[in-house]
């Protein structure tokens, strides 16, 4: 019984399976989408 924290095996967090926070896939604040404040448009 090889139980060991085997990261082939052991259904742990792997960064392609459990669905966390992708910087491509989670809308965040891109800061060429967002309305900010440009300092090239208000002066």
């Amino acid at each position: 019984s090889d139980i060991s924290t085997s990261t082939e095996e052991s259904p742990q967090v792997d960064n392609e399976d459990v669905p966390q926070v992708d910087t491509d896939d989670v809308p965040q604040v891109d800061s060429d989408d967002v309305p900010q404040v440009q300092t090239e448009k208000v002066q």
